[in-house]
């Protein structure tokens, strides 16, 4: 191999260990839902959506189909949960539910709809 093929060879492969981290950064991401900021499910998205386009246009003849097979699978198994997230996030804890000041500090009281309380009590779900 030549100068110039190990010069491909070595970027080939600093390619594959940024690759490496960016899917390591996206798993990072994806673990940490939902407590995640939008903005870094979008830089993961977007950050793996490079990545792959390069993957896609790589030829390297060291490289076996297997191994950028495995690099697919693994961003396929990042991207997948970022882009239901995205898609759908979690409603908020307590949504619609009103508080009132109370005596107590850091304690309010919670506006319940009791009525509703017990009609669902009624239909076999629990207080809790």
């Amino acid at each position: 191999m030549d100068d110039a093929g190990a010069e491909e060879s070595d970027s080939v492969t600093q390619f594959l260990a940024y690759a490496q981290r960016v899917i390591n950064s996206a798993q990072f991401v994806v673990d940490a839902i939902p407590n995640v900021e939008d903005f870094k499910i979008e830089r993961s998205l977007q950050m793996i959506g490079i990545v792959k386009d390069i993957l896609q246009d790589l030829d390297d003849p060291w490289l076996d189909d297997s191994d950028i097979d495995t690099m697919f699978t693994a961003i396929d198994n990042v991207e997948s949960p970022l882009r239901d997230y995205q898609a759908m996030p979690p409603l908020p804890r307590n949504m619609g539910t009103t508080t009132t000041p109370s005596a107590l500090v850091g304690r309010p009281s919670y506006n319940l709809d009791l009525e509703h309380a017990i009609e669902l009590h009624d239909l076999g779900n629990s207080y809790c």
